[in-house]
């Protein structure tokens, strides 16, 4: 099953797919069992981790690919679904909507991206920790076999108060999660006071000379 390199004009009677932003539409041959070259060609490009990259490590390949074939991957990948929901592992998470852990406590959200995972709490004023949101999400971690990184886990109060309380320490799995001032998730550096200079430091410090010759160009 596969995609030829046929493109009909707009008036063609046989066409059977329309997609709209792509001009003229396309001709899906189901039999040639062939994919155009270009749409299998990817492009790596390295993205910097931090600001001063010194090794390979300090780098995350990337790899841009065909967006007319993205799309219609996804087309076949939700055919496809429709065909092994049934018979897919409980524990695949991967490629499934709704498989991930939500919060049942009110103002406690879990946000995931992929192999990040945040939670966050709205605490009252008698509240000094996550409550039974954090224990749930370490339950169902360990109940669907996905290790929890906790030497890696780092907690952070934002707290607008003039004379806030001291924080109270988290623990997970007898372990003291680290207090934090700044935290960089996704790629942006998040502040406990949400000022987001540390964020703006950090890009002006890894584009700054290119913003530079950019103005004196200019």
């Amino acid at each position: 099953m596969a995609f030829t390199e046929t493109w009909l004009s707009e008036t063609d009677p046989d066409s059977a797919l329309e997609i709209s932003g792509f001009g003229a539409p396309l001709r899906l041959d189901w039999d040639s069992e062939r994919v155009p070259k270009l749409w299998k060609q990817s492009t790596i490009v390295p993205l910097a981790k931090c600001s001063a990259p010194k090794t390979l490590n300090d780098f995350r390949p990337v790899a841009l690919t065909s967006l007319i074939m993205k799309s219609f991957e996804k087309i076949i990948k939700e055919a496809i679904l429709l065909q092994v929901e049934d018979k897919l592992d409980p524990l695949q998470f991967a490629y499934r909507a709704k498989t991930h852990c939500r919060s049942s406590h009110q103002d406690r959200h879990i946000l995931k991206f992929a192999d990040d995972s945040v939670i966050v709490s709205l605490l009252s004023e008698d509240e000094q920790d996550h409550g039974p949101v954090l224990s749930d999400f370490v339950e169902w971690c360990d109940g669907s076999f996905l290790h929890l990184n906790v030497s890696k886990t780092k907690d952070m109060v934002i707290d607008f108060r003039r004379a806030p309380p001291l924080p109270t320490i988290t623990v997970i799995k007898d372990t003291d999660i680290e207090l934090v001032d700044q935290y960089k998730y996704l790629g942006v550096i998040v502040d406990k006071k949400l000022c987001f200079e540390p964020w703006v430091d950090a890009v002006h410090n890894l584009h700054g000379d290119q913003c530079s010759r950019m103005k004196a160009e200019l």
